[in-house]
């Protein structure tokens, strides 16, 4: 499953909106969602429109790894630009 996405104008480090395709898990092809201080609750849609399922990134999943502390990044003039994050992803059960 690889997610590919970018968050929207005005997000910040505190306050962020995600959005963007998803590849390689059948019957869901995009995200959106909103997050707050590294932990985001986004939804999962189909091609039709409708919501399928959710994840629940954390994508700071490296912040207390005194080698690589990704979270400083975000208060630079570069920003945070890239990082690993891990998710659990829930699918609704049609009926």
């Amino acid at each position: 499953m690889t997610f590919e996405g970018t968050l929207a104008t005005g997000s910040s480090c505190f306050a962020q909106i995600f959005e963007g395709r998803v590849r390689g898990l059948p019957g869901v092809v995009r995200f959106w969602g909103p997050g707050a201080f590294g932990v985001v609750d986004e939804f999962l849609y189909d091609k039709g429109g409708n919501i399928v399922g959710s994840d629940q990134p954390q994508v700071l999943t490296n912040a207390t790894d005194e080698r690589d502390p990704l979270f400083l990044d975000c208060g630079m003039p570069g920003g945070f630009t890239e990082g690993n994050f891990s998710s659990t992803v829930e699918l609704y059960g049609g009926g």
